[in-house]
């Protein structure tokens, strides 16, 4: 058995009711609040700003121009000196030319046979000196005629055993250097230490020398 039709109730949108509006969701109307407050307080912010930047503005003075010094066209510029049109001639390329001249191939001075930019030793009348032959006598009768005096300890054929002594020379605190020699095509590398301004020196130098390395030693004349 169906109920009466006067105890049913109307369906929810049925014809004749009135709708009611939608209302938006809580968080959306925060989200437009809260952009509301933003867009206010950038505009207080903007016209704070601009009540301060612009008096300040308008307040610059303009830097004063210094007047531009006074040029008269009746002044005569300053004239160059010409340069020549040719270097003088010093007589470099002909002193250059007979330099050249006197050394051979190999770097040997054509007179005399000596090395160019090595010191030269001039040899005198004395005998070697071993380490048993190094008495003061001897050494005082020698002659002393050299502006300058060297103690030649050894000569050598090839050049790496001479700068090797040499070297072992330097180590033991001598002041050793080489002085090479061409004589008739063959080559000699004398090494020598030195210089010394007075004989006696040169003398004590020797005797030293040859009773430390047991060699044959002698005082020659130097020459840078």
């Amino acid at each position: 058995m169906t109920p009466p039709a006067a105890d049913k109730k109307p369906a929810s949108g049925a014809s004749g009711g009135r709708r009611k509006r939608a209302e938006p969701p809580a968080n959306e109307a925060e989200a437009a609040a809260t952009q509301r407050r933003y867009r206010v307080t950038g505009g207080i912010f903007l016209v704070a700003l601009a009540a301060i930047v612009l008096p300040m503005l308008f307040d610059l003075e303009p830097p004063a121009l210094e007047p531009l010094p006074d040029v008269s066209s009746k002044e005569a510029l300053p004239q160059l000196e010409s340069l020549p049109e040719t270097a003088t001639d010093t007589g470099f390329i002909e002193e250059a030319q007979a330099l050249s001249d006197q050394i051979d191939a190999d770097g040997y001075l054509v007179d005399g046979g000596q090395r160019f930019g090595e010191p030269t030793l001039h040899e005198s009348e004395q005998e070697p000196v071993s380490a048993d032959d190094t008495s003061p006598a001897d050494a005082q009768a020698q002659p002393a005629s050299a502006a300058a005096w060297a103690v030649q300890v050894a000569a050598f054929s090839d050049r790496d055993n001479a700068r090797a002594f040499r070297d072992r020379l330097k180590a033991d605190g001598f002041a050793a250097f080489i002085s090479s020699v061409k004589r008739s095509g063959n080559v000699l590398h004398r090494v020598a230490v030195g210089p010394m301004i007075n004989r006696s020196d040169a003398d004590r130098e020797r005797g030293q020398l040859a009773r430390r390395y047991d060699v044959e030693a002698i005082i020659v004349g130097f020459q840078a």
